[in-house]
């Protein structure tokens, strides 16, 4: 039996040429299988992790050369996951700032706006999210609640609310009153975000206030956390693809508990909570790269089966090589992209105190999860939806309370 074989992690990492699970993809005379691959990449990872410069290199070195023959698909992805490997060697300065911070020529947040409506793992589970919040608020409004306070950690330049905004007034369940606190660390995305959602309200006839705040979520204050306590209404709370970003503290520990026990602390009616599905919060770098090699792969796979404009192709690449050059490239107290699987979300849920919602034992029977569709699917669970591409659960939509 081969080492490919016997490896339980290769074994477990899905496949993302199209070829049946389990078989070896040959590249070529000269080149290497996807399961070589990643034992090489693997191999480098560890060399990484003990600060082995010389075996590090020597081992991309080898994976470049042998990667001549292969197929042109997974010799790119291959390139991309063992340059970001190797950048992890020597980390630059600017690693240190999140990835949506940087001043980039063309910033992560425009390619990720770019990608949110195209891209299915995003425009999927974004559908989902403002269906299930569009339930929870017109259940609200017409058990008689008037006013709504909905508050987004992570609001970007609001086009997820926006959507929102709009699903509420086509289904007839505008409140009389709305207020959308923002919470973002960008001024830039605030003074976007106002600008579309009172554009938005006032097309729809919603009285509508917004509140900024600028801030990182574990940085908000406890006088923060109060304050949005203020406003009057029903308070739901929101989180798509924004609480992955949080860091920890100085200890080494995770603030995301710290941030959901806050939350609670606020008494939200609910809280619908959108994330990628992925164990990016492990230090071992050897395990981190399977792990992302799953869920890009996946990420990957989906870009090969689309049909796209190139200049929209070369948006979705260059946006996911910055993210995999700070999942495996860069150093672990720096990270800015720290997935979580969506067990452990759950149960950082409950530790938290939040309970699973009522709406998602009803949920399968309406119009909440959009057309199945060929590169991902919507499956029901007792607790949550989870989007999956070729079974595997790249993907969660939570409702608790």
């Amino acid at each position: 039996m081969s080492i490919i074989k016997r490896n339980p992690l290769v074994s477990s990492v899905p496949r993302t040429d199209g070829s049946p699970s389990g078989q070896s993809v040959n590249c070529g005379k000269r080149g290497l299988s996807e399961q070589e691959i990643i034992l090489v990449l693997q191999g480098i990872a560890g060399f990484v992790q003990r600060a082995d410069e010389e075996c590090a290199y020597g081992a991309f070195m080898h994976l470049m050369r042998r990667l001549e023959g292969c197929g042109e698909k997974l010799a790119f992805k291959a390139r991309l996951f063992a340059q970001a490997l190797i950048k992890a060697i020597d980390p630059v300065p600017e690693d240190e700032i999140n990835i949506y911070l940087r001043q980039y020529e063309r910033s992560h947040i425009d390619l990720f706006n770019l990608l949110a409506d195209s891209f299915p793992l995003t425009a999927h589970t974004t559908a989902v999210a403002n269906s299930v919040t569009a339930e929870l608020i017109t259940a609200a409004v017409l058990d008689g609640v008037r006013e709504i306070t909905l508050l987004d950690l992570g609001i970007g330049s609001g086009r997820q609310i926006s959507g929102l905004i709009r699903m509420l007034a086509e289904r007839g369940s505008s409140p009389l009153g709305l207020t959308v606190i923002g919470v973002d660390p960008m001024a830039g995305n605030l003074e976007q975000a106002a600008a579309r959602l009172t554009g938005v309200a006032t097309a729809v006839r919603i009285p509508f206030q917004f509140v900024p705040v600028r801030a990182t979520v574990e940085d908000l204050t406890p006088y923060d956390w109060i304050s949005f306590r203020r406003f009057r209404g029903e308070l739901f709370a929101t989180a798509t693809f924004s609480l992955h970003h949080v860091g920890r503290d100085r200890n080494g520990f995770s603030r995301k508990d710290e941030v959901l026990r806050n939350l609670k602390l606020t008494g939200p009616s609910a809280l619908v909570l959108t994330e990628a599905s992925s164990d990016f919060e492990t230090d071992d770098l050897a395990s981190r790269f399977v792990e992302s090699w799953m869920f890009y792969g996946a990420c990957f796979d989906i870009l090969d089966r689309m049909s796209l404009p190139p200049d929209l192709r070369a948006a979705a690449e260059l946006f996911f090589r910055r993210e995999l050059e700070d999942v495996i490239g860069g150093h672990s107290a720096h990270r800015c992209e720290r997935f979580d699987t969506a067990t452990r979300w759950r149960e950082r849920l409950q530790h938290a105190g939040f309970r699973t919602h009522p709406l998602l034992a009803t949920s399968a029977s309406r119009h909440i999860a959009p057309e199945p569709g060929d590169l991902i699917s919507t499956v029901f669970q007792d607790s949550r939806i989870d989007f999956t591409h070729d079974d595997h659960v790249v993907a969660t939509v939570t409702c608790t309370y």
